[in-house]
């Protein structure tokens, strides 16, 4: 499993960039989040909340409070899962 450090995130229910994020916004620290990769068309589906992951995903990110990153070449999303796999929150 691959996995980053010592993050920020800004989580809202809207995708808000890291440059617009606000002095009031509650920033918060993640110490240690899985991450995966994902190709183009999957990223652009997590960018518009647009989908649902199954319940053998959240099991593998449970200990993380259903908090994963996903990434491709350029670009990473921040994403909190609620109980049935859908997104309810991203950064």
């Amino acid at each position: 499993m691959n996995y980053i450090e010592n993050i920020r995130v800004n989580f809202q229910k809207k995708l808000i960039n890291f440059y617009e994020w606000d002095c009031n916004d509650n920033i918060i620290l993640l110490e240690k989040i899985d991450v995966f990769k994902v190709d183009d068309n999957t990223y652009q589906d997590i960018i518009l909340m647009n989908i649902k992951v199954d319940n053998t995903f959240l099991n593998s990110i449970k200990n993380s409070k259903n908090i994963c990153i996903f990434f491709i070449d350029i670009d990473s999303i921040c994403v909190k899962f609620n109980e049935n796999g859908i997104i309810k929150e991203i950064s």
